[in-house]
């Protein structure tokens, strides 16, 4: 579920147009929603890019507040005194990889098929997901690399100075660590 000004909606039902809540920006409209369904003998092939699981109530009480899957490189927000000592910054957006714990954060390597929908904004938002503030998708070198051809060219039509300008959709809306340096939380 996705925090919009009318209340909380699936993820499936978002279009583009709809209006989301941001963390620093208030109700902005997706300009994108971008759908990617990866099947079983993709996953069996590639399990880097299987899902990974993360437990109800698993970053902190109530966060997220269900169970919730998301893709291996998708950013979640993480607060506190650890991201303060270790990165200088209170707020900082963590791989979902990086968290794997082995308990209540782990890969899903048993799942079938996943579908990963990805939220795109004029520029990278921080929005709530089951209660656990997350990144949308930022439209810079790493998405465009990794969309299939029709995706990417559909992005480089709502953002035609990607084609050309490196860096234009803007910096990242918190600071990404890498994944060796975040899993330093864990």
């Amino acid at each position: 579920m996705i925090a919009t000004p009318y209340g909380d909606r699936a993820v499936e039902a978002l279009v583009t147009g709809d209006m989301v809540l941001t963390q620093d920006h208030g109700p902005q409209p997706l300009r994108w929603v971008c759908r990617r369904t990866l099947g079983t003998s993709f996953l069996t092939a590639s399990p880097q890019h299987s899902p990974i699981y993360i437990q109800k109530d698993s970053i902190a009480p109530g966060i997220p507040a269900r169970d919730m899957r998301v893709s291996p490189q998708h950013r979640m927000l993480i607060t506190g005194w650890k991201a303060q000592l270790l990165f200088g910054e209170v707020e900082i957006l963590v791989p979902a990889k990086a968290l794997i714990n082995h308990d209540t954060i782990y890969v899903d390597q048993g799942a079938d098929q996943v579908t990963y929908i990805h939220l795109l904004f004029d520029q990278h938002e921080i929005v709530t997901a089951e209660n656990a503030p997350t990144e949308s998708l930022h439209a810079g070198q790493l998405a465009k690399g990794l969309l299939p051809g029709a995706q990417r060219d559909e992005l480089l039509g709502i953002f035609p100075e990607l084609r050309t300008h490196n860096g234009s959709y803007g910096p990242t809306a918190r600071l990404t660590p890498t994944v060796n340096t975040s899993r330093l939380l864990v």
